[in-house]
């Protein structure tokens, strides 16, 4: 709070009645009594002023220090009271469903996420370093960290294995101020099992967990990261049969990610002599209901394409297909899926089939898994 203005003929600093605290107003009694302070600083030079005056000094200066960093914040009462009831109710959920907890350590090694093809920016991670000068993190994924503990710790047991969690990732993420930079998350990861029965079963675990906590107005987007890979591959071959400039494919999956149909449009035109030019400016438009199978059959990608729609007459609650759908989190290589509610600005859900994430820990197993948003749950009311 700012000191508001001394008014030198009453004698009295004039605050605004509605600043309280609890039932009664700290500035009524601090300006009954007739005690001067006096300052010898800097900022408010050698003068003096009622104690009431002086609190709120010294109050502003106490903030200036006492505040939490970027992206953090405290949490208080009933939303600690929800975040923990959320915790008991979906961890018995998970292990009633057979999958088992795992922790992993709050500090992972630098090298571990980068040497497994983690796609979180080094800019994004919050690093420090230890005694013998080795960097290391604070999570920023929960994914990573339980491939490695699966190498080093499940390798000799066989597969598969139903996993689940319950902690924190810590990401500084510049380019979304306002965005916090520690989540609590409870996730599973089904690991050493493929084929659509896995997917169903941990895409319809994440409904069932959505409506334990009383969120039953949800709505579901699925989409397949093999997808856009394909196509930018098709066009980077494309324009080399063409003797084009190679394209930027990371600038082309930034543009996909975040629907910048005119720029995207503006990019793509310098390849309007390649097919595949045409298949990337359709993709990112293709988005609705059981119809966008039939529209995409012109990106001839039969496979993936194929693969989802089966899954999509499986599942029986509000579902939407986004073919143009693009993770930032690049190590998916089949189905995707977000779950978003009423109120919520990000996704209550992320997840996907990650195939690859195990061979750089010595395992060939496939794996799919989802992460739920603790927090953001913890700050919504529960819907009938």
């Amino acid at each position: 709070m700012k000191l508001r203005q001394f008014d030198e003929k009453r004698g009295r600093t004039e605050l605004a009645p509605t600043e309280k605290w609890g039932n009664s107003s700290l500035t009524e009694p601090l300006q009954s009594l007739n005690i001067m302070v006096k300052f010898n600083d800097k900022r408010n030079g050698n003068a003096a002023w009622p104690i009431s005056a002086a609190f709120w000094l010294w109050e502003e200066d106490i903030l200036k220090w006492a505040g939490t960093p970027e992206g953090s914040r405290d949490r208080l009462f009933e939303e600690c009271k929800r975040r923990r009831r959320l915790e008991t109710d979906l961890s018995s959920l998970m292990e009633g469903h057979g999958y088992s907890e795992v922790m992993t350590p709050a500090l992972e090694y630098y090298d571990t996420m980068v040497q497994s093809g983690s796609p979180i920016p080094q800019q994004a991670m919050l690093k420090l370093t230890d005694r013998d000068g080795r960097i290391v993190v604070m999570r920023p994924d929960n994914t990573t960290p339980i491939a490695r503990l699966a190498g080093s710790r499940l390798r000799h047991l066989p597969p598969p294995h139903r996993l689940y969690y319950r902690q924190e990732v810590f990401r500084s993420d510049t380019q979304h101020r306002g965005r916090s930079a520690e989540n609590m998350q409870i996730g599973v990861e089904l690991l050493g099992q493929g084929g659509i029965e896995a997917d169903l079963e941990v895409i319809a675990l994440a409904a069932e967990a959505l409506r334990d906590c009383g969120a039953n107005d949800f709505h579901l987007e699925l989409g397949h990261a093999g997808l856009f890979p394909a196509l930018a591959d098709r066009l980077c071959h494309q324009a080399a049969d063409a003797g084009r400039e190679q394209p930027d494919v990371a600038a082309l999956r930034d543009l996909t990610e975040r629907k910048n149909y005119p720029l995207l449009q503006d990019y793509l035109r310098e390849y309007a002599v390649c097919p595949a030019a045409a298949a990337l400016n359709q993709l990112v438009r293709l988005f609705g209901g059981r119809e966008v199978f039939e529209e995409a059959k012109s990106l001839c990608l039969p496979k993936p394409l194929g693969y989802l729609a089966q899954l999509y007459d499986m599942l029986d609650f509000n579902v939407s297909v986004d073919l143009g759908l693009v993770s930032p989190l690049d190590y998916y290589t089949g189905v995707m899926f977000y779950i978003y509610l009423p109120g919520m600005g990000t996704a209550a859900v992320s997840g996907g089939r990650y195939d690859n994430l195990l061979s750089q820990f010595g395992l060939d197993w496939e794996a799919v898994g989802f992460a739920l948003d603790i927090d953001g749950l913890a700050g919504k009311e529960p819907t009938a």
